[in-house]
């Protein structure tokens, strides 16, 4: 199963979400965002680094990816986010919980890597939340 395919799934087991999707699916609920069941989150890809090459009889090269889930939470009755804060808290233990220590083939255990607060707007926080997932490509050197 592919990185993403297995993020999603580890999210959809804990079903802390009603609102699970991709970047595309966070792009259309930004349009309607009035209409969007809560609490939501969106898995995104983020940047990747590769790390220089290594030789060592073959040559091994790391590549560390982030993985970006943004998710809203929120309560449109309360416009000082009291609720919101809680819930997002409640979602942060429901991502964390879902993906720190997540094993895909060909990954290094996920690690979490921080968050950030990204708005509050009509009574609906939005936050990401990192987590770095490892991978290593091997190849025999070339003559």
């Amino acid at each position: 199963m592919s990185l993403e395919n297995s993020v999603k799934a580890a999210l959809e087991a804990g079903g802390h979400f009603a609102t699970l999707g991709t970047a595309a699916d966070h792009a259309a609920a930004l349009s309607n965002i009035s209409g969007l069941p809560l609490p939501a989150a969106y898995i995104i890809f983020g940047d990747y680094e590769d790390a220089p090459n290594i030789h060592i009889g073959q040559i091994v090269q790391q590549r560390t990816e982030t993985i970006i889930v943004r998710y809203a939470v929120g309560n449109a009755a309360e416009a000082l986010g009291g609720s919101a804060m809680d819930e997002a808290r409640s979602a942060d233990d429901a991502i964390r919980a879902a993906l720190h220590g997540l094993e895909v083939d060909g990954y290094e255990p996920m690690e979490t890597s921080g968050g950030a607060l990204i708005g509050y707007d009509r009574g609906t926080l939005w936050r990401d939340a990192f987590y770095i997932a490892r991978t290593y490509y091997y190849a025999t050197p070339h003559s």
